[in-house]
């Protein structure tokens, strides 16, 4: 997710002694740099999201991509998917 679609600054993510740098993170968000796990928590964190959101990228298979359907859902909804593939899985 890049800066611009969360509607915050490079500054704004970066703030804080475990997030890196603006360039750091300008880097991360062009592709060149990898991050650590401490700033991908720190990122995830200011854009109220779980790491995993930072790093799933749906078009790379089946299972990406139901993790980006469900990133929406509450709870209950998502207990009534996990019923279902238990179901399917039994079959």
């Amino acid at each position: 997710m890049s800066c611009a679609k969360s509607g915050l600054s490079l500054q704004a993510l970066t703030d804080g002694p475990d997030n890196g740098s603006k360039g750091y993170l300008s880097q991360f968000e062009r592709g060149p740099s990898l991050p650590s796990l401490v700033a991908l928590a720190g990122i995830a964190e200011r854009l109220e999201l779980d790491i995993i959101d930072l790093v799933n990228f749906p078009e790379r298979g089946a299972r990406n991509e139901l993790l980006e359907l469900t990133r929406g859902m509450n709870d209950r909804e998502l207990k009534q998917v996990l019923r279902r593939a238990y179901e399917m899985d039994r079959k």
